[in-house]
């Protein structure tokens, strides 16, 4: 179905509807910093519209725009020519170390069939002859393509304000449904889609190797989500066809309506597409963004069996990594139908860490309501820590933000340093179920609050169920060498009085995690590297150990500095 344009009639189509897609943007943009603590709606407040953002700059479409910010005492920069067939795409660097070394400026200008017209050191406005090219540097780099219509106003009303811990009251209910969710099921989900497992695909054996947006196996990635959703019994599943630069490609939407305000929208989403550092690689993608996706169809899986006064729909994007191509398009159609879509959670990258157990929560202002719940759904849920982050950039949420929609993504706090991004070891390995799986209670107790449940499930068969007490079990820490923090897992079957404590080599003891009396099931604890008087323990092995009633059971660790 991914397919470049070959025979000669639709060479001719092809060409035409990029010339057509380049007379829609204006000859000449505008670059305003957003220095001096400025913001959009300080634009706004000014009369002038915004065709497009930076997390730092405004993208102004018009000399008369850029002449009252002038006026008013802002630097503008421009007018930078948007010449010639092709796409244009804003760039920046990903991550924030990456952001303060700076872009490679040079390096992106070499690449073929991309010329960089414009710069200021760390963002970009380039043109691109079609797709970006699927190699470094553009490969490290966050993409959006550059809007055709300005950014809209968030409705009347909408409005931010302060986050705090415990503003949210979440029904008794959502104890039971985010209990449901669990390490090994989230696990498999993200083996699936990243190759880990065999699948069934169309009823017959298949194992993903890469799930780039213009492969065919992006195509499969897309029915293999179809056809979940089915088997879970949603009966509204449906694709969402676009296409760009030559690519077809398409969203996967299951919808469960809301029973009493089924115009009200909520949506859970991720990416399902993949990237590597050029064509001839696989792109597993296991954590960007099979994790995502494993968060939308773990919670989907659980959902559906309720009721919820409003609609939420359960979203799969591709293109996302060609310039957040599917969520633009999705999001463009719904402010021309007028949906009234109340929040989106957008989940990217959210099932590794390594320093910080931790979860970025990132939107807008006018979305810190939103952000407020999320916030509190991991306070109430988990014992992940969360950041919030007012500057979004770089991932579905996005054109959401972009069209007025209240939106926010959840992304891990170390997601800059993850080893393998965008590369062909992002494999299902290198991820952390417990992690994820926390993940996904929080976003899924959020958008059960938001759309509030009903308290009627239905397909819920528990007669004859048996359950089958946990296994006494230390798990290997993870990270596993690890600098500076490991997490540490165990599950009791039982009630016990629980001793973990740290030993070094030669038997010393270093650190007591846990001592005292706990309840059955899952447990974890963060060792910080640190000995109990607070110093920082020396590189070399060191050995948790679990000791409950009468059994203990011993892991080795590697700390490294």
């Amino acid at each position: 179905m991914k397919r470049s344009a070959r025979m000669p009639f639709l060479i001719l189509f092809f060409f035409s509807a990029l010339s057509a897609a380049a007379s829609s943007y204006p000859e000449e943009i505008w670059i305003a910093p957003l220095d001096g603590g400025r913001s959009i709606e300080d634009a706004w407040s000014a009369g002038v519209e915004a065709l497009d953002l930076f997390p730092d700059a405004l993208v102004l479409s018009d000399a008369a725009s850029a002449r009252v910010l002038r006026e008013a005492g802002w630097t503008v920069e421009g007018p930078v020519t948007l010449a010639g067939n092709g796409a244009f795409y804003l760039l920046r660097p990903f991550g924030d170390e990456r952001v303060a070394a700076g872009a490679d400026v040079g390096a992106v200008q070499a690449l073929d069939g991309v010329d960089v017209l414009w710069s200021d050191g760390v963002n970009l406005v380039v043109r691109a002859d079609g797709p970006l090219p699927r190699e470094l540097p553009v490969i490290d780099m966050e993409k959006k393509a550059l809007r055709s219509r300005p950014v809209r106003r968030p409705a009347a009303g909408e409005e931010g304000g302060s986050v705090r811990t415990g503003a949210t009251s979440f029904p008794p209910i959502l104890d039971g449904l985010t209990a449901e969710v669990d390490s090994a099921t989230y696990m498999r989900w993200i083996g699936n889609l990243a190759g880990a497992n065999e699948v069934l695909l169309g009823g017959h054996p298949f194992t993903f190797t890469t799930r780039y947006t213009s492969n065919a196996e992006c195509d499969s990635a897309e029915k293999y989500v179809y056809e979940r959703f089915l088997d879970m019994g949603f009966t509204d599943v449906e694709y969402d066809s676009f296409s760009f630069n030559g690519i077809d490609a398409r969203n996967v939407i299951a919808t469960l309506p809301g029973t009493e305000t089924p115009d009200r929208i909520y949506i859970l989403c991720g990416h399902v597409d993949a990237t590597s550092v050029n064509a001839t690689l696989p792109a597993p993608g296991a954590n960007d963004n099979a994790s995502g996706v494993s968060v939308v169809l773990t919670t989907a899986e659980i959902l559906r069996r309720f009721d919820f006064r409003s609609t939420i729909k359960f979203i799969a994007f591709t293109g996302e990594e060609q310039g957040l191509r599917g969520s633009e398009h999705y999001a463009a159609a719904a402010a021309a139908a007028g949906d009234d879509i109340r929040g989106v959670i957008n989940c990217d990258m959210v099932a590794w860490w390594n320093t910080h157990y931790e979860v970025i929560i990132e939107g807008r202002t006018f979305a810190g309501s939103l952000m407020q719940v999320l916030h509190d759904a991991f306070a109430e849920y988990t014992n992940i820590g969360t950041q919030l982050d007012y500057s979004a950039s770089g991932s579905d949420h996005v054109p959401f933000l972009n069209e007025g929609f209240p939106a926010l993504l959840a992304i891990e706090t170390d997601y800059a340093s993850y080893p393998c991004y965008h590369r062909s070891c992002d494999r299902t390995d290198q991820n952390d179920g417990v992690f994820g799986m926390q993940v996904t209670r929080a976003c899924l107790a959020t958008i059960a609050y938001l759309a509030e449940p009903t308290d009627q499930a239905t397909g819920i068969e528990t007669a004859g169920v048996v359950p089958v007490p946990p296994l006494f079990a230390l798990e290997e820490n993870r990270p596993n060498p690890f600098n500076p923090a490991t997490r540490i897992a165990f599950t009791l079957p039982g009630a016990e009085l629980v001793l973990l404590t740290v030993y070094d080599a030669t038997g010393r003891r270093v650190a007591v995690l846990e001592e005292g009396a706990l309840g059955p099931g899952r447990h974890e604890r963060i060792w910080n590297g640190r000995k109990s008087d607070g110093r920082e323990a020396d590189s070399g092995v060191y050995f948790a150990r679990l000791v409950a009633g009468e059994r203990s059971e011993t892991r080795k660790m590697l700390l490294l500095k």
